[in-house]
């Protein structure tokens, strides 16, 4: 089960007492992995599109789409990680490596602050759930970064974090409960994305000026 639900092209041929034997039914292909990385995106897009709507009117109706949206994902993440490391040798391999890596990180968190919410049938100040908007915009700057090699949009990430950390420390020190756990998980949301830019600056670097860079 666990299996099925992770991997995409990955499947069970043989079991015999104790044991059983995986082989891969379709291997990393070059051509698929742009549609699967975009796929990896969207997903989370989705995801915060859908963590808002329920946020906003207290109801969490979605659990099971969220559930399996998580487990797409991890589908198309190990995808497009087996096809890295086909390529490693690229000095694009590394860089795109750690962009799925955190967008991994980012889509996990995006289900437990869901859970959570799910779980304790927590009612969300308006003020809070509004803040998921600035979180879509945040994130759609790190996906047109991505895909329009603009550094604008590094710049209206790197502006805007500081304001969102200082919002968040801010309203923690107001907020009880649920609402209080609400912003911890808002908080590293941002944090997780300023931080997947990063190795999008890389990529702009490279393919502008040709030569691979550290940020």
């Amino acid at each position: 089960k666990i299996v099925h639900n992770s991997f995409l092209g990955l499947e069970m041929t043989e079991r015999t007492g104790t044991t059983c034997t995986f082989e891969l039914v379709s291997e990393p292909a070059d051509q698929k992995f742009d549609a699967m990385l975009r796929r990896v995106f969207l997903i989370i897009k989705e995801m915060i599109g859908i963590l808002r709507r329920d946020t906003l009117v207290g109801k969490y109706t979605s659990r099971e789409e969220i559930i399996f949206l998580k487990q797409q994902h991890d589908k198309f993440v190990w995808y497009c990680l087996r096809t890295l490391t086909s390529e490693w040798y690229s000095p694009r391999a590394l860089p795109t490596w750690e962009i799925v890596r955190l967008l991994w990180i980012i889509n996990h968190e995006l289900f437990y602050t869901y859970e959570y919410l799910y779980t304790k049938k927590a009612k969300i100040g308006d003020a809070a759930a509004a803040t998921l908007g600035d979180l879509e915009t945040h994130f759609g700057h790190l996906y047109d970064g991505y895909y329009s090699r603009d550094i604008k949009h590094w710049f209206a990430i790197f502006e805007k974090n500081k304001v969102q950390q200082q919002n968040c420390h801010a309203a923690l020190e107001r907020a009880k409960g649920a609402e209080a756990v609400f912003y911890s998980y808002l908080r590293e949301h941002f944090r997780l994305i300023f931080m997947a830019m990063s190795p999008v600056v890389t990529l702009i670097m490279h393919d502008k000026i040709g030569k691979e860079y550290v940020v």
